[in-house]
């Protein structure tokens, strides 16, 4: 399965289209000026690799063929690579990830019984789920911002969150998916998670490394079966436990998929758009006419003042008698790098942001305020929905600190300006829903 096949197929032939266009603007400028001739073949060679890289994308697909169980591990790993990467220096993925965090964390969760301030029992202690709650290692890794934009930030390139926690201690730290190299699941349903084979290297003192590796059994394994002590000659770990939480995930699908996974390909043509257009721009600008030469010893001398002139901005040639100058319709032009934007609108539309907030440009809501300030009401209920889903994993992670069921609640992300407030008070008021009475 090529899960961009859609996508390639709708560029096919797109270089070809931009290499016309190029040699109708330019093509007959090229005869005089090998320098520029050597710039649009740079151009050209850019299109058929950006074209090459279009076809043959990496089959997302594990498993047989009779059997799709999704995205495989190693392809996982290899996407989560790159991903992170790119947040970490990638504008529009970065600027992606930033606001899809603001979104699902802007606003607390409500947990029942656990207070800012410590809540006491009767005898004077804190009750286990605060002291679970206020234990600092426990604030620094799932529920203070570092701990919760790490959290997100996993969602975005890993497609799974791995919270390793300690039995005994009932702390415990994230694990990167970079580390699993094997999964152990239910051996009818793929889709059922049961362990994670994790390898690392350890550091002492002196910075020597020591290869380890161990299976964690997760929340779900079956209470009512015997938990092994090996699994393919691996030792099981039991005094630690791994609460995961997988996104985007579908029926029989063993792992998740990071959220920005479908943005990739829109991410990187818009990138090698906003390269073209800069060479483009370049060009524009140092060359802003053409002579028409009306002799052959005129077409010499002309072409060696053009070659001397060199590739300063702006700069003139001289020419001689009857030779005529045609000033191109682009002189003193850019690049419409305005009409890049639908490459922006569909990475947006990938990664479920609006496009007014990833860019930061506001023109690209019109002339709407209350668009380019509101959060889209089918964006929001895909931020309640994710909210929910960190609230019932947050609810596992208090089930196995505590044994008790907690139901955490998400808070309403719901935020209406004061204004419209207003005008919706004077509105209920004028059709009679709200009266004296």
């Amino acid at each position: 399965m090529n899960a961009f096949s859609g996508t390639q197929d709708a560029f096919s032939g797109f270089s070809d289209t931009k290499s016309l266009i190029i040699d109708s603007q330019l093509g007959d400028l090229t005869i005089d000026h090998p320098e520029l001739k050597e710039d649009l073949d740079r151009v050209r060679q850019q299109f058929a690799m950006l074209d090459a890289e279009d076809r043959g994308w990496l089959a997302l697909m594990g498993g047989s063929p009779e059997e799709d169980t999704g995205i495989s591990l190693d392809t996982l790993k290899d996407v989560a690579r790159r991903l992170r990467e790119e947040v970490a220096g990638s504008a529009l993925p970065k600027r992606a990830n930033e606001l899809r965090y603001s979104y699902t964390f802007g606003k607390s969760f409500i947990i029942p019984d656990v207070q800012t301030d410590s809540t006491l029992s009767k005898r004077g202690r804190k009750s286990v789920l605060q002291t679970f709650y206020d234990d600092p290692e426990n604030q620094q890794y799932l529920f203070g911002e570092e701990a919760q934009f790490t959290m997100h930030s996993a969602s975005s390139t890993d497609g799974m969150y791995l919270f390793l926690g300690d039995n005994a201690t009932k702390r415990g730290r994230p694990v990167p998916i970079t580390q699993i190299t094997a999964i152990y699941t239910n051996p009818d349903f793929p889709d059922d998670i049961w362990g994670y084979k994790r390898e690392w290297s350890s550091y002492n003192a002196d910075g020597k490394a020591t290869p380890e590796k161990k299976w964690y059994l997760t929340d779900r394994f079956p209470d009512n079966k015997k938990k092994p002590t090996t699994l393919n000659k691996v030792a099981v770990d039991t005094t630690k436990t791994i609460i995961d939480l997988r996104f985007n995930t579908q029926s029989g699908w063993t792992l998740g998929v990071p959220d920005l996974m479908a943005g990739q390909i829109w991410n990187k043509k818009y990138l090698q758009m906003i390269q073209d257009g800069e060479q483009v721009s370049h060009t524009l600008a140092v060359l802003s006419a053409k002579v028409r030469v009306n002799s052959q010893a005129g077409a010499k001398s002309v072409g060696a003042q053009v070659k001397r002139a060199g590739q300063k901005a702006g700069g003139t040639v001289p020419y001689g008698k009857d030779n005529e100058v045609d000033v191109f319709s682009t002189a003193g032009k850019t690049y419409d790098f305005g009409g890049l934007r639908i490459f922006a609108a569909f990475y947006a539309s990938s990664v479920g942001v609006p496009l007014t907030d990833l860019t930061a440009d506001p023109s690209a809501a019109g002339a709407s305020y209350g668009s380019a300030s509101a959060l889209l009401p089918s964006a929001r209920r895909t931020i309640e929905a994710r909210r929910a889903l960190w609230a019932s994993w947050y609810s596992r992670v208090f089930k196995w600190a505590t044994g008790k069921e907690i139901s955490v609640v998400p808070a309403s992300i719901d935020e209406s300006e004061p204004y419209r407030r207003a005008q919706l008070t004077v509105l209920a008021w004028n059709t009679g829903l709200l009266h004296e009475d």
